[in-house]
């Protein structure tokens, strides 16, 4: 059960003590310390025969590891899914299937011989050490059901919450975050008993709360935590103002430093502009939101600017040439380029990563090059294309891509397909994507400035009806 008070004086003494501790700790526990590295995609699978096992890097007791994928395909005539895969065995609570908007293996799904479908596996470990399930995928097959091994380690920190810092990064005004998993984590010899849960959020001219626990998740009110073990409590983010938002998650139990707490940030935005970018590296802002941080125009280039990507807080953005050389303004960082490596086809988009602290770049076949904390997701490099690709662009939680092709037909990768222009006559290419902060719409831009937009993907304006002296050659949102 939530609880924002009833908590007595000396504990609330204790947690604006920790809270104070806490701010001073602030630059030391950014999201760059906290990054993880995602396992690599798992090689495509087949139906029949059976797939081997799923294997997850050791992961802190309470948290959720990064999705892996895995692919089934049809070898041998048509496949029909006859039920949802299920997860069984001796640790089912740690492991979570979930499945793209489509190519899912889903019930009643039928994989057509040569064809695959998805499940997504994410492994959240409830206890220490190796931890063990079974995923099972019931279909037609001759040899059916598919079973596939799932394994993952949970590692035990000090007793605490973990993670430390819950970052939500944006999220727009008048919407709600998906939950994420904060835990406390016993890292102690005995068992501690845990009394409350709740959470200190909202200012003096923003009262109403941030940040909130969901109805029905709170696993540690009022209950016992073993050695070596945790329980958990999802919270989600719902900004009451714009900008950046801090609130506390404490635990209050009789283990050794209660109340124990952990940082929670956030930013609230609005979709309230977007950047062009120029062939040039001219740069166009649409929308109050839209600052200008400085161009490559008055540069002499290598190579042609052929994308613009905008960091999480849109406090600069990134261009990018042919050849892979980038450019970084305002608070963008450099994290490596292909300018000195020899491509097989030239480099036509860039996407950042959720906090800012990586980018990825993409080819024309859709390769991908990715530097920083950018984790491969899956590209078409080796798909024979109808056009080439010209732009991508990242989910807002970083979990997956989109690339885009000069016709406007969309690839999708961990990410939800919302919409193209691959069935429309276009006046110029597509030239550039650009999602929305919900991730649930994207933009796509011509070499025009015309402007196509998808899902929740607001229209501000173009450039279609201007005579321009450079072609557009990407674009960026402004949060």
């Amino acid at each position: 059960m939530q609880r924002h008070h009833l908590v007595t004086p000396g504990i609330i003494a204790r947690i604006l003590a920790l809270a104070l501790l806490s701010s001073g700790l602030l630059f030391a526990a950014a999201p760059s310390s906290l990054a993880t590295t995602a396992p690599a995609l798992l090689p495509a699978q087949t139906l029949p025969p059976s797939v081997t096992g799923t294997s997850f890097a050791t992961q802190t007791v309470g948290t959720t590891s990064p999705t892996q994928t895995v692919t089934f395909t049809a070898t041998a005539g048509d496949v029909v899914i006859s039920a949802t895969p299920t997860v069984t065995g001796t640790n089912t609570s740690d492991f979570a299937l979930s499945f793209p908007p489509s190519g899912g293996c889903v019930t009643s799904t039928t994989v057509t011989s040569g064809t695959t479908c998805t499940v997504w596996v994410a492994f959240t470990p409830t206890g220490a050490g190796v931890r063990t399930a079974t995923m099972t995928v019931t279909d037609t097959a001759s040899d059916a059901p598919q079973q596939v091994a799932l394994t993952g380690i949970g590692q035990v920190v000090a007793t605490g919450v973990s993670p430390a810092v819950t970052n939500f990064y944006n999220q727009a005004l008048g919407t709600t975050s998906t939950a994420r998993a904060v835990a406390l984590v016993n890292g102690g010899p005995t068992t501690i008993t845990v009394s409350s849960v709740g959470i200190i959020s909202g200012t003096a001219t923003a009262p109403k709360a941030d940040f909130s626990i969901v109805p029905g998740s709170d696993t540690c009110t009022g209950q016992q935590v073993a050695p070596n073990a945790a329980c958990t409590v999802g919270v989600v983010f719902s900004p009451a103002a714009e900008g950046s938002r801090t609130g506390f998650i404490f635990f209050v139990d009789n283990g050794t430093g209660s109340p124990h707490l952990g940082l929670l940030l956030g930013r609230g935005v609005h979709t309230n502009g977007y950047w062009l970018s120029g062939s040039d590296g001219g740069i166009f802002a649409f929308g109050p939101g839209a600052s200008f941080f400085g161009s490559t125009g008055s540069m002499k280039l290598n190579q042609p600017i052929v994308g613009i990507a905008a960091t999480p807080d849109s406090g600069g953005y990134w261009e990018v040439a042919t050849d892979g050389g980038m450019f970084a303004f305002g608070d963008a960082g450099f994290f490596g380029s292909t300018g000195s490596i020899r491509l097989n086809k030239p480099i036509v988009g860039i996407a950042p990563t959720q906090d800012g602290l990586g980018y990825w770049l993409v080819a024309s076949d859709g390769g991908i090059f990715a530097f920083g904390d950018a984790v491969f997701r899956g590209s078409t490099g080796a798909i024979i294309l109808n056009k080439p690709i010209v732009g991508m662009a990242a989910t807002p939680n970083g979990s997956g891509y989109w690339l885009v092709a000069s016709d406007g037909g969309i690839f999708a990768f961990n990410a939800p397909f919302l919409g193209s222009t691959g069935s429309i006559k276009l006046n110029k290419p597509i030239v550039g994507i650009a999602p929305t902060p919900t991730g649930l719409g994207y933009w796509l831009v011509a070499t025009d400035g015309g402007i196509f937009a998808f899902g929740d993907a607001p229209f501000f304006g173009s450039t279609g009806s201007i005579t321009l002296n450079k072609p557009i050659v990407g674009m960026a949102p402004a949060l």
